[in-house]
């Protein structure tokens, strides 16, 4: 009974990447102020995830960073999303959560696409990104 969701290597590998991604947002680690705004780094785990463990995990990870998205926009740390959450909850849900679990479904499935690509075409990009000189 070799089930991804009770493979404990995936299980772990999951549990330590959403850690990583709570720790990231509560510390501050993770985000960097542009003007008023803040660029984030908060999608590389969920990227690294996605791309290693499939989008199944990849959903999962969006999922917790998008909960804690949420979770600022409601205690209004964020400024932004606090905004909209005051205008709409339910768009500010949309926003925060489902946007993050596509995003990492999108991930995944755009690594999976390269990887399948990059396997066939392997000798040819190798020869235009290497030529050989003689």
């Amino acid at each position: 009974m070799n089930n991804k969701t009770t493979n404990v290597r995936y299980l772990a590998q999951l549990a330590l990447l959403a850690a990583i991604e709570v720790v990231m947002k509560l510390m501050g680690l993770g985000s960097v102020p542009v003007g008023p705004l803040y660029m984030s780094f908060l999608t590389v785990p969920i990227a690294v995830g996605a791309m290693t463990m499939g989008p199944t995990a990849g959903a999962i990870l969006g999922g917790v960073f998008g909960l804690v998205s949420m979770k600022d926009a409601i205690t209004g740390v964020s400024a932004m999303t606090s905004v909209f959450f005051q205008i709409s909850p339910i768009n500010t849900f949309v926003l925060c959560v489902v946007m993050r679990v596509l995003m990492a479904g999108a991930s995944a499935c755009c690594s999976a696409c390269c990887a399948a690509w990059t396997t066939r075409r392997a000798g040819a990009i190798s020869s235009v990104q290497c030529p050989r000189r003689c």
